[in-house]
């Protein structure tokens, strides 16, 4: 969905309420391409609702959205994310560990290859720390 499209949200008093969300650039066309169905962040999308992903124009935050596509979530479930002694990135997902209970998790994520999705995660795992964040699984919403 591009500029001005709708995606039929409304917000009080009449106008569109949509929610957006920042897309890194490198996963644009793995979503249009049903690809990248799954999305890592720190807070959970809601569940059922349209959400307009968009890149930056510039400079996060210092520049204007450029829309992507829409997509909806089809659930939000809480995983945690280890970087252990060893410098190995896991994945936990209900007390499952993703790394033997879904092997192709970089694949739904966009990434080439396992390493470069533990990379990314590298840059904000620590050394013996594990962060909780959520795993939302979504939909790429047709125009």
């Amino acid at each position: 969905m591009g500029e001005g499209s709708s995606l039929g949200c409304q917000a009080p008093g009449g106008g569109e309420a949509v929610i957006k969300r920042p897309l890194a650039e490198q996963f644009h066309q793995k979503v249009l391409d049903g690809i990248k169905v799954s999305t890592i962040r720190p807070n959970p999308w809601p569940v059922g609702v349209p959400i307009q992903l968009f890149r930056w124009e510039g400079l996060p935050y210092r520049s204007k959205h450029v829309n992507g596509p829409a997509v909806i979530a089809r659930s939000a479930n809480q995983i945690m994310i280890a970087n252990d002694a060893t410098g190995a990135i896991r994945y936990h997902l209900a007390g499952d560990d993703l790394r033997h209970a879904i092997t192709d998790l970089y694949v739904i994520e966009g990434f080439d290859s396992q390493g470069k999705m533990d990379d990314w995660f590298r840059r904000s795992v620590k050394p013996g720390q594990t962060i909780h964040q959520y795993q939302m699984l979504f939909s790429l919403i047709k125009p």
